[in-house]
């Protein structure tokens, strides 16, 4: 989706007048990170289900169910995308002011549904990141994987969509033209390049390496058949008997 927005974005350089291009382009690289966020949310859910015992699934040290956490976060992504994509074409197609105030201020919404989302999610990671330095510090944790390094993919790409979601909102919030549109400096800094980083980060880690399949009666685990093949499966199979997040000197058994 990315990838067709820029090829559409190139293409108009030299299609100036071509409403389609800009169209294409406007709306496809303002909504496709909310995929990549949807890709942060369903892996954080998957690793909360497989690593953490049962009785730290629920609501009080995760703040949601474990079980909800998925649904919860992607819901919200899917319509915040929606929301995006509407405010996006009625910018493009927008002939008169007070209908590109219009669609600026449905993209304006979609943003916010997105930040808040977003805002909770890292709570929600920074919780989970907090009880396995803690209460979890001493626990038999999963160790057939380098989910860790996983973790921390998750936490870097979503700090990414952040900012990257804070440039947007703010960028519609001051006005349809302002410093931040008119400069593209802006856009490939806070927006093409996190995106980026974002997307090579998920490369090098794919969740599917480190992840077992998830089912709603696990009855053990199965991985991809393709876990620990490719070009970057050292990244993500690690050092499997190191597979726990580190422990400080002091609290190591």
């Amino acid at each position: 989706m990315e990838l067709v927005g820029f090829i559409a974005r190139t293409l108009s350089i030299k299609n100036l007048d071509n409403k389609d291009l800009f169209i294409i382009q406007t709306v496809l690289i303002l909504i496709a990170p909310a995929v990549m966020a949807a890709a942060c949310y369903m892996a954080f859910g998957r690793i909360a289900l497989w690593i953490l015992p049962p009785k730290y699934q629920a609501m009080r040290h995760l703040w949601l169910p474990a079980r909800r956490i998925t649904p919860i976060f992607v819901t919200f992504d899917i319509l915040s995308f929606f929301v995006q994509g509407i405010g996006g074409s009625m910018i493009a197609a927008a002939d008169t002011a007070d209908k590109a105030n219009s669609g600026k201020n449905v993209i304006l919404i979609g943003l916010g549904i997105q930040l808040f989302t977003f805002g909770f999610f890292v709570i929600a990671s920074v919780r989970l990141t907090v009880l396995l330095r803690t209460k979890l510090r001493n626990e038999a944790l999963p160790r057939d994987t380098n989910w860790p390094f996983l973790l921390q993919v998750i936490n870097a790409a979503s700090v990414t969509i952040l900012i990257r979601s804070i440039y947007r909102f703010l960028e519609y919030v001051i006005g349809v033209h302002n410093t931040l549109s008119d400069n593209e400096v802006y856009f490939y800094c806070l927006d093409c390049l996190l995106i980026f980083i974002a997307v090579v980060a998920f490369v090098v880690v794919h969740p599917g390496q480190c992840l077992p399949y998830m089912r709603l009666r696990r009855k053990g685990l199965e991985f991809s058949k393709n876990a620990g093949r490719g070009l970057f499966n050292s990244f993500a199979r690690g050092r499997p008997q190191d597979a726990v997040l580190l422990r400080s000197s002091a609290g190591s058994p």
